[in-house]
């Protein structure tokens, strides 16, 4: 059977990137480290250019209720031409889009919601207390801006909980579960569960040369030296600490208390606590 669309499905800040490039650096043909910037070899599923060119396009001049539509269409065209293909998507789980006729597995990757709150309102240039109410907010839409021309369509994220409930509660296409905080502890092995669940072989020669290709030292280092195109201009880094329980730094009590509070039952589900 043909494999079509593996989609790498996070909340933003979650470990997406970084597992583009695990993935990249270990199926890499000639086994030498993949730069940074090469990153987009795994697209985002919401790119806006690779969107128009593939349609033909100026999604400009489209109504927002036209593009699930013909996003649909673009996947079904990759899934049926490019077997295979990944895709990072941080779009909740739409069955307008992400279909059992163009997906093949969704790995979904979580991390626990008081990391994501810091990093990610470093990541938007935006306050802690901002951030916690938008990764509460389940009606949450990115890029959805009328005004200007963004680099990527419109997202339904909603919050981290409805997100996560999005992917792991449908049926219609298989999901692996990859816990930020794991991969952190034991690369190895959740990266070997990982590959497995996509369907590869295991070169253990090639796990552990992109495991060290993409530490964060590694990957912070090449950030530092030139450039990461996927960093927003908001963010002074896209690679900051890499690390877990940095909010206990960062967050106040009644902060924590509330991220706990609010996403209870998601928190329970991945096993996390405060």
């Amino acid at each position: 059977m043909k494999r079509r669309i593996t989609w790498i499905a996070s909340y933003p800040k979650s470990g997406n990137t970084w597992v583009r490039a695990l993935l990249l650096n270990y199926l890499a043909p000639t086994g030498e480290p993949v730069a940074l910037n090469d990153i987009h070899a795994i697209p985002i599923a919401a790119s806006r250019p690779l969107f128009d060119q593939a349609l033909g396009c100026n999604s400009d001049l489209l109504l927002p209720d036209e593009i699930p539509t013909l996003r649909s269409a673009w996947y079904d065209t990759v899934a049926q031409h490019q077997p295979g293909h990944f895709f990072k998507v941080h779009d909740q789980y739409d069955p307008r889009l992400h279909t059992p006729a163009n997906s093949s597995l969704a790995i979904y990757i979580v991390r626990n919601p008081w990391d994501v709150a810091v990093s990610y309102a470093a990541h938007r240039g935006k306050s802690i207390a901002n951030t916690i109410a938008l990764i509460q907010n389940a009606n949450c839409i990115a890029s959805r801006s009328i005004h200007e021309r963004k680099p990527q369509l419109a997202q339904f994220y909603g919050s981290w909980s409805t997100h996560a409930a999005s992917w792991l509660d449908q049926t219609a296409i298989p999901v692996h579960i990859t816990r930020y905080e794991d991969l952190l502890a034991n690369p190895c092995s959740t990266f070997t569960t990982l590959l497995q669940a996509c369907g590869y072989s295991i070169d253990k020669a090639r796990l552990h040369a992109a495991i060290e290709a993409c530490s964060f030292k590694n990957l912070r280092a090449q950030e530092d030296a030139s450039g990461f195109c996927e960093r927003p201009p908001a963010a002074q880094k896209f690679f900051r600490e890499g690390r877990a329980g940095g909010w206990r730094d960062v967050l106040t009590p009644e902060q924590a208390d509330a991220i706990a509070h609010h996403h209870a039952a998601t928190i329970a589900r991945f096993g996390y606590s405060q």
